[in-house]
């Protein structure tokens, strides 16, 4: 919410395919999944009144922090229903555009920088129902359960507020493999053994009174030395960058919701601040393949 690789920390807040944590895919019991469907559906409509979203495109100013400094800049999302998306950031230091297409078999993504810096993410990693992480209503209306299953955790309480707690992940059928998570190797588990982390998991907490979504945590992949060691020649282990995408103030945009302030954390350090200057639905925006 991705599956955000943005130059150094921020590149990789742009690479938004998404691996979560949550139920196993093997299956859920059917009673969370209709509640979890219906809870999805429900916040789907009070997110856009019913009114279909065929694109998206956003545009506002943005505070991105690489680890060892801050920048302010420029930032253009734009996103389609049919699973493609690009983001423009401009900072003082550099310009990047990231391009995804989760239409393409197989799904494809690359940052490109202006100082000549392009990094491509790993199909597996790419897994999610949509690249529009800024986007939420274009990610419950891809998660159709044709090709993703979901369950219904309960509620919570997060940052002070009653939440209603959804899981969804790729159906068995779709779901692609990754050779990190065969049997013997799976070293990344969700709240509990019971619970395997499964490749395109994604956690949404939907506010319980309004029903808007108010965070989607995503895992990216990563790794580090199996010796603590910085020699790159030894072997790595999977591990996993929780980040979490919590939207807030919601404005009417053409008769939507929409979270004009957007915020991205990599655990608790803040890696992008979001906050919107302009949306508009439906233009007929396109994305150039890449």
């Amino acid at each position: 919410m991705r599956h955000f690789r943005l130059g150094l920390l921020i590149c990789a807040v742009l690479v938004s395919a998404t691996t979560v944590v949550g139920q196993g895919a093997s299956g859920s019991d059917p009673q969370q999944a209709g509640q979890a469907t219906a809870l999805l559906q429900r916040s789907l409509a009070a997110l856009t009144g019913g009114a279909p979203v065929t694109d998206v495109t956003m545009t506002g100013t943005v505070t991105a922090n690489n680890g060892s400094t801050t920048e302010s800049g420029t930032i253009t999302l734009v996103a389609t229903a049919t699973g493609q998306s690009q983001i423009t950031l401009a900072l003082p230091s550099a310009s990047w555009v990231t391009t995804q297409n989760y239409a393409a078999n197989p799904r494809t993504s690359t940052s490109a920088g202006s100082n000549g810096t392009t990094q491509d993410t790993a199909p597996e990693d790419l897994a999610g129902p949509s690249p529009a992480w800024f986007c939420p209503a274009l990610v419950m209306a891809a998660a159709a359960p044709a090709t993703y299953a979901a369950s219904y955790l309960g509620q919570e309480t997060r940052n002070g507020s009653a939440v209603q707690h959804v899981s969804f992940w790729p159906q068995a059928s779709s779901s692609p493999t990754s050779p990190f998570l065969t049997a013997g190797q799976q070293v990344l588990t969700g709240p509990g053994p019971s619970l395997p982390l499964q490749i395109g998991q994604q956690e949404l907490f939907i506010d319980s009174a309004s029903l808007l979504p108010r965070e989607l945590i995503i895992r990216l992949r990563g790794y580090r030395s199996a010796f603590n060691s910085s020699d790159p020649t030894h072997p790595t282990i999977p591990t996993l960058v929780d980040e979490h995408v919590q939207f807030s103030d919601y404005r009417q945009v053409q008769g939507r919701l929409v979270s004009f302030h957007v915020q991205v954390f990599f655990g608790p350090v803040p890696a992008m601040d979001i906050q919107l200057a302009s949306v508009n639905f439906n233009t007929g925006a396109t994305i150039a393949a890449n």
